[in-house]
């Protein structure tokens, strides 16, 4: 039982320190996506994907990733068309940037 709290309290750790807020400018006339969470499930991790506030064009999005496996992910990097420019990222590093799609990377 302790063992599995660890495993927890360790996959919450890693969720909080892999959370990443993105603040991308959508380019004029472009339909920004609607407020709220859509979760992508993979083998030993999960993607929460939340905009979680929108204006003047600009959208404010939430990209969680939550370790579910047994092992720690110690270098991630999430790939992602942001449709727009990222202007800051907390909790990650833009690792390269072509146009409008990105790859973030953990910053240690």
């Amino acid at each position: 039982m302790r063992k599995n709290g660890v495993k927890r309290a360790a996959a919450w750790i890693m969720s909080a320190a892999m959370s990443l807020s993105v603040f991308g400018a959508m380019p004029t006339g472009w339909v920004s996506a609607e407020t709220g969470e859509t979760t992508y499930e993979y083998e030993g991790y999960t993607v929460d994907y939340a905009v979680t506030g929108e204006w003047s064009g600009t959208q404010t999005v939430r990209i969680t990733v939550t370790n579910t496996g047994e092992e720690s992910i110690l270098n991630w990097a999430l790939e992602y068309d942001a449709e727009g420019e990222i202007s800051d990222v907390w909790n990650g590093e833009i690792y390269s940037a072509e146009e409008t799609e990105y790859i973030i990377k953990n910053t240690g």
